[in-house]
């Protein structure tokens, strides 16, 4: 399975992830976007993005997010 996956962090990814999720729409690109959600992101985005039909999964709230380049 091939599939393009984002883990917005914060609030601030919310305008691109949706940015990206409809790039990947207009384009028909074949691999599905999954948007993985920390504990940080509240239920209403989740809900949002479900209302959109994006594929949602939550991460374990013990889950460490990657280090951004540059605060390593």
């Amino acid at each position: 399975m091939k599939a393009y996956v984002t883990l917005p962090s914060t609030m601030n990814y919310l305008p691109g992830v949706l940015t990206l999720a409809e790039s990947l729409k207009r384009v028909k690109a074949a691999p599905s976007l999954l948007i993985g959600l920390s504990a940080g992101i509240s239920a209403d985005v989740e809900t949002l993005f479900e209302s959109r039909a994006l594929n949602v999964f939550k991460l374990p709230s013990d889950s460490p997010l990657p280090a951004m380049p540059g605060q390593m």
